[in-house]
């Protein structure tokens, strides 16, 4: 017999008995998530969303606008909002915080020139977004 033919039957056995011991063991629990585990994930990621859409409209879009007293609340309430967004603990305090920047981002509106509009209706798409969120929880809290 020749070396080399002893070399391959040696590796073929020598691979078939190791076969057993390399294969991944099978898994005995489930490879999905709950269904609750999902919504939960997805409820969570949406707020996160949310919040940065909230921060970026606070920090780089109202940097465009004119300063004024209008502008500082509209900062100031995006933040807020931004952060009740992130705890979680108090809808109505964020709803309050949604209208209030609402009410800022009209009172800016009409203060603003036409060049500063693009940037507030982001920051307006952004309020959407947390009103959006905002709804979701109070739908999935009244189940």
């Amino acid at each position: 017999m020749k070396r080399t033919t002893l070399i391959s039957l040696t590796a073929a056995i020598s691979l078939g008995a190791c076969h057993d011991v390399t294969a991944p063991e099978p898994r005995t629990e489930p490879r999905t998530a709950p269904a609750h585990a999902a919504r939960a994930l997805a409820k969570d990621s949406s707020a996160v969303w949310a919040s940065m859409a909230l921060d970026d409209a606070a920090t780089r879009l109202l940097s465009g606008v004119a300063d004024g007293d209008a502008r500082t609340d509209l900062e100031r309430a995006l933040h807020v909002l931004s952060a009740q967004l992130g705890r979680r603990d108090d809808a109505a305090a964020a709803r309050a915080c949604q209208e209030a920047a609402g009410r800022a981002l009209a009172q800016l509106r009409e203060q603003s020139d036409v060049a500063a509009l693009p940037d507030l209706d982001a920051i307006g798409l952004a309020l959407d977004g947390a009103a959006a969120v905002l709804n979701s929880r109070s739908i999935m809290d009244a189940r």
